[in-house]
């Protein structure tokens, strides 16, 4: 049997012997810079932590609208759904798929290669279409970013670069798209003479439903 074996990082420098000496020196030997890398150090690290912060609300934004998408069109054969799906790296990434019926009692997830125009019509009623297109597009738009600020973070690349893509506008404004689309889902329920919180099971809202199972790659 294969011992295990721990992945360890090479150890820091020992700089025990290095002392900042007392006495005024030129620029060129470091003294006058400690302050500057100092600082620079704490810049890249607060970048880095607001990257990741912004990673994690794109996330949490694209769980709402995959909430809404299956909202909008109920636990039907055939609809669209968004999935974490675990790709050959072993990384869940965000993912646009269809649940299809294949033989025996479960439905399958497959991932949506190509979106074609007008294809969530297939699993919603007329009153909900617009609402689930808008929220497709919101999705896409999200996926997008949750893929720049994914690089951003495992590349290294400098954080600060990601201010400058509009991604913090974007991501408050997204998340108000979603909000009103939400409100909207609540008028098209209530102008069929239904409710929301009556329609669907929590399970199916939800995507946890046991019938179904997912195809991962």
């Amino acid at each position: 049997m294969n011992e295990l074996t721990t992945t360890t990082h090479p150890p820091l420098p020992d700089t025990h012997l290095y002392r900042v000496p007392t006495q005024s020196r030129k620029a060129s030997s470091g003294k006058a810079y400690a302050h500057e890398r100092a600082l620079l150090a704490q810049q890249l690290l607060q970048e880095v932590q607001t990257t990741a912060a912004i990673f994690d609300a794109i996330s949490n934004l694209i769980d709402y609208a995959a909430f809404l998408l299956r909202l909008s069109q109920g636990p039907v054969p055939d609809r669209m759904d968004i999935r974490w799906w675990k790709s050959g790296t072993g990384i869940h990434h965000p993912t646009l798929v269809r649940w299809r019926r294949k033989e025996g009692v479960r439905n399958h997830a497959t991932p949506v290669l190509r979106l074609k125009k007008q294809e969530i019509s297939k699993s919603t009623i007329p009153q909900f279409t617009p609402i689930a297109n808008h929220i497709l597009a919101n999705y896409q738009r999200l996926e997008k970013d949750w893929q720049m600020a994914r690089g951003l973070l495992v590349h290294g690349t400098r954080p600060g670069n990601l201010a400058r893509t509009g991604i913090f506008e974007r991501t408050n404004r997204l998340n108000q798209d979603l909000i009103a689309l939400h409100r909207e889902l609540e008028a098209a329920f209530q102008s069929t003479g239904r409710y929301m919180q009556d329609s669907f099971s929590c399970a199916a809202v939800l995507g946890i439903d046991g019938s179904e199972e997912e195809d991962e790659n």
